[in-house]
């Protein structure tokens, strides 16, 4: 079954989402998981309704009375609704889980990584998507970094 979530970001933008889904087997949980995928928002930081009534992330589509072609909304919510994660791959193979704003720079999640893995910012070289991310002002956003995305962390001597 097909259901639009039309996502109100706090930007003003607004997506429509077609999502599969199974309105038996899937709660909202999963539906705001597909969101987060989709635009980068944070599964704590939505709010979806149906016909006006809040839905709990517990709730099976069908509980709700979800049906195939009906629209759900969403818009930001939490304090705050610009944060989404990234994943750094550090050349030991380990994966770092880093909560990072829309607004924060380059050098602002290279201090994020150094208060999780000790690691100096001024020794820590980025890239993202083969390019090495040297420009430190640059606001993640500006290097089309958003949930989900994988960069890798190397040292430098």
């Amino acid at each position: 079954m097909q259901v639009t979530v039309r996502a109100h970001l706090v930007n003003t933008e607004t997506h429509l989402l077609n999502l599969y889904v199974n309105p038996h087997s899937e709660t909202v949980l999963q539906v705001k998981r597909k969101v987060e995928k989709e635009v980068g928002i944070l599964y704590e930081n939505q709010r979806i309704t149906f016909n006006s009534v809040e839905l709990k992330n517990w709730q099976l589509l069908t509980y709700c009375g979800v049906k195939d072609g009906h629209e759900l909304r969403m818009e930001e919510s939490g304090k705050s609704a610009t944060s989404f994660r990234v994943y750094l791959h550090n050349m030991d193979g380990n994966c770092i889980k880093v909560v990072a704003e829309r607004h924060d720079t380059v050098y602002d999640l290279k201090e994020k990584l150094q208060a999780i893995e000790g690691s100096w910012s001024n020794k820590q070289r980025l890239e993202f998507e083969g390019k090495v991310l040297e420009e430190e002002y640059k606001t993640l956003a500006d290097c089309h970094i958003r949930t989900g995305s994988e960069l890798t962390m190397m040292l430098i001597k």
